[in-house]
C-alpha cells in the first residue's frame, strides 16, 4: 500500500508492507535507504535521528540528502515504524531551505505513533 500528498511545499509519501518478523525491521529500513541512495546521481548522506522507544512499536528516524553534481539538492525526513507485523515508511521531502518543515512533519508523525 502506498500514499502520497503535496502540501505546504512538502511532498509526502507513505508505504506499508508486511513484515515476516520483528527482526526484519532493520533490514527493511536499510533496503529503503539503499534504494533511495541508488536514485541519487550525486553525493548522498543518511543520518539517523534518535527516537524514543515505545512498547510494541519499532521506530527509526533519518534525515537524508542528495546533492547533485551541479550543486542542487533535495532532502527528506524519514520515519519508519513497525507494529503488529506491518512496516510503515513515511517520508517528507523538501528543498534544502525547507528541511525544517519536513523534520517537523516527521516528528509529528512519530509523536502520534510512539505513545
Amino acid at each position: 500500500v502506498s500514499y502520497s500528498w503535496d502540501a505546504s511545499g512538502l511532498f509526502g509519501s507513505a508505504e506499508q508492507k508486511q513484515m515476516a518478523n520483528a527482526e526484519q525491521f532493520q533490514t527493511l529500513v536499510n533496503q529503503y535507504l539503499d534504494k533511495t541512495k541508488s536514485r541519487c546521481a550525486g553525493d548522498f548522506a543518511a543520518s539517523p535521528v534518535p527516537t524514543m522507544p515505545s512498547a510494541g512499536v519499532q521506530v527509526a528516524s533519518y534525515e537524508i540528502a542528495c546533492i547533485s553534481p551541479d550543486g542542487n539538492g533535495a532532502t527528506a525526513a524519514l520515519a519508519f515504524y513497525g507494529k503488529n507485523g506491518l512496516f510503515t515508511t513515511v517520508a517528507h521531502e523538501a528543498s534544502m531551505e525547507t528541511m525544517d518543515m519536513a523534520m517537523d512533519a516527521r516528528d509529528r508523525v512519530l509523536a502520534s505513533v510512539v505513545k
